[in-house]
């Protein structure tokens, strides 16, 4: 037996040895290390470490408008946030009115967005007013939601599974912060067109 194996070639021996190692790397994964293994990416850099640490609105008036049958509702909000990462951000915040006046539901009635600045570990108290429009009549039975938007999507590095085969682990760690910009460039997050009802407060005025 020996013998046999002395005359095969080292390299038909290095051959058999690799590829089985290659099958078996192949299938047995590793956390992504572009995403860290959750298997998404924020589309807008920094705003993941971005909280809100105390928020307040305020329902202070409605404007009716019987020609354009629409509802204005407008809210007070003050809120503060804070950057936890030493590099500045900036992003959006959403803004959603939501129906409370049936129990264990809250279907959405409106949604705006505003654009907010935050520089390194630092927090900003925010008071400003957001102008809200429906069809629903529904004076002191609406409140507002806030949410920071990191405008998370799949990572395609993992195909959003937050793993990789174990033998590109390597290569794609070694070119992790490249992966992670060129997702963020061209899926930078824009949030969705939305009715800026502050257009119509007039009717009132």
């Amino acid at each position: 037996m020996l013998t046999k194996l002395a005359k095969i070639k080292p390299r038909t021996l290095a051959f058999i040895a690799v590829v089985p190692l290659l099958a078996a790397t192949s299938i047995i994964t590793a956390p992504c290390p572009v995403c860290e293994g959750t298997g998404i990416l924020a589309t807008t850099p920094g705003m993941e470490n971005v909280e809100i640490t105390e928020y307040d609105t305020h329902e202070w008036r409605i404007t009716r408008d019987a020609c354009g049958l629409y509802i204005l509702y407008f809210y007070d909000i003050e809120l503060t946030l804070f950057n936890k990462d030493n590099q500045p951000v900036e992003g959006w915040l959403k803004l959603t009115l939501v129906d409370i006046s049936k129990e264990g539901q809250t279907p959405i009635v409106d949604t705006q967005y505003r654009p907010v600045e935050l520089d390194g570990l630092s927090g900003k108290e925010l008071s400003f007013t957001t102008v809200f429009g429906t069809g629903i009549d529904a004076w002191g039975q609406t409140e507002v939601h806030i949410e920071i938007m990191t405008g998370d999507i799949p990572d395609a590095t993992c195909n959003g599974t937050g793993r990789v085969p174990s033998n590109t682990w390597l290569f794609i760690n070694g070119l992790k912060d490249r992966f992670v910009q060129t997702i963020q460039n061209e899926f930078e997050y824009r949030p969705p067109e939305v009715i800026d009802w502050a257009d119509y407060t007039y009717f009132d005025e």
